[in-house]
């Protein structure tokens, strides 16, 4: 769970220097190459992370199953 909490918390840093970089321009074409460039990097996450993101999945699925029971 730590190494998780660590990814996750990493994860959301990233997420938010890319805002904040999203939010320094003004230009449309600025921001759609920043977008296009966002959407790149959060399609290389999303497989880095895949394993991880099936494995909260699964934890979910059983949290939820629990508490359906309880």
């Amino acid at each position: 769970m730590k190494d998780l909490k660590t990814s996750l918390n990493k994860f959301n840093s990233i997420t938010e220097k890319l805002n904040s970089i999203v939010e320094k321009y003004d230009s449309d074409s600025k921001v759609n190459n920043i977008e296009d460039i966002l959407l790149k990097e959060n399609q290389k996450l999303k497989n880095k992370y895949a394993d991880t993101l099936n494995k909260l999945e699964k934890i979910l699925a059983k949290i939820n199953k629990l508490n359906k029971k309880g």
